[in-house]
Parts: C-alpha cells; sequence; structure tokens
C-alpha cells in the first residue's frame, strides 16, 4: 500500500483482531481489519491513502441499517471504524485507534532510517 501500516491493538477494549487483509478500492487499494470481542460483536476498521492531505482532523459519524460508522481523515489517509455498537462505544474506539495509529506515524518518523 506505500505506506506502513500497523493494525491497532482493541485487546484492553476487549475486541481482539481476527483477520486483515488488503482490499481493492474504486479508485485505490486499501487495509481492512476485523475485530471481534467475547460477545461475538464485530467491528472493521478500513484504511486508505487518499490523494489530497487534509488540515483537519475530525470525526464524523453516520448510521445505516443499524450499524454506526465514525470517519476521519488524517494528513493523507482516511479512516472508517464501522460496526453494530452504540455511537458511545464506537467513538470511544475511534478515539483509541486514531491515537494508536497517530502515535506510530511519530514513531516512524522520529526513528532514525537504516
Amino acid at each position: 500500500m506505500n505506506f506502513p501500516l500497523h493494525a491497532p491493538n482493541l485487546n484492553a477494549l476487549g475486541f481482539a483482531l481476527v483477520g486483515g487483509r488488503l482490499v481493492a478500492g474504486n479508485e485505490k487499494p486499501g487495509a481492512l481489519f476485523m475485530y471481534e470481542n467475547a460477545d461475538r460483536q464485530r467491528i472493521s476498521l478500513f484504511v486508505r491513502k487518499d490523494g489530497e492531505p487534509s488540515r483537519e482532523t475530525a470525526f464524523r459519524y453516520a448510521v445505516e441499517d443499524g450499524v454506526g460508522v465514525f470517519y476521519w481523515i488524517d494528513e493523507d489517509c482516511g479512516y472508517a471504524l464501522s460496526g453494530r455498537l452504540d455511537r458511545g462505544q464506537l467513538l470511544a474506539i475511534a478515539r483509541v485507534v486514531y491515537g494508536q495509529l497517530a502515535a506510530a506515524e511519530a514513531a516512524e518518523t522520529t526513528a532514525p532510517k537504516r
């Protein structure tokens, strides 16, 4: 996918990573990570590199057919976290995902190059 990508660790929130794959998109490829909790509830995180960097990172929320999604663009990557959870639960997870991805990106930009 042209950039390093790390699957967020959501174990502390009760969600274990059950799989991930590269997926074809209409315009660009993306990565899809799937998580499941002990109640067999699933959430998915979709990540795709966008062309235009965004200066504002803001969570947006939508729901359709009982599936909620928080989505955001951070610099030149788009993210969407979805699942059949209430808005508050999904927002808490989205914040953790955002924090972990930002920390991983910061660590990579400050790591010495070999």
